[in-house]
């Protein structure tokens, strides 16, 4: 074996690694595996990231209409995690200890936390100016789900 490559042997790698990179470039992005809710009669249909960040860290707390923001948060590890690391940029411990510091501040209560979906669902649609996030699976028409920008 020689100190060259054979352009017959770079041709089969190339094609090997193309057909490797195919899959990742031809399926469509997973789902979320959460959407964000709110209460029916929100005058929003549309939040941006950086919304819901201010949102759920209580630097927004009240809507463009002057309605206070009410946030519900789903102690459920998965959904929780997941909605934290991608919009609050935050681990739920971390989330925790920033709400108990705005509290221990007298800045903000802590967020109402429920333990299921069900219970998600109707605590938004029951309360004004209400945001959460549930599983997928779990979003119903008792709320709005809000498109995230």
């Amino acid at each position: 074996m020689g100190k060259y490559i054979s352009s017959t042997r770079i041709i089969v790698m190339a094609a090997a690694l193309a057909l490797c990179l195919m899959p990742a470039m031809v399926l469509p992005a997973a789902a979320e595996d959460f959407v964000v809710v709110a209460h029916k009669d929100l005058g929003v249909s549309a939040v941006t990231s950086a919304e819901l960040e201010s949102i759920f860290l209580g630097k927004m707390s009240t809507w463009s209409s002057g309605e206070k923001v009410t946030i519900a948060i789903l102690d459920e590890d998965a959904t929780l995690e997941k909605f934290l690391a991608k919009y609050v940029h935050k681990t739920a411990s971390q989330f925790n200890n920033y709400w108990k510091q705005m509290v221990f501040t007298g800045k903000a209560g802590m967020p109402d936390t429920f333990k299921t979906p069900a219970e998600i669902i109707s605590f938004v649609g029951s309360h004004p100016g209400a945001i959460s996030f549930v599983p997928s699976a779990a979003a119903s028409g008792a709320v709005k789900t809000l498109t995230v920008n």
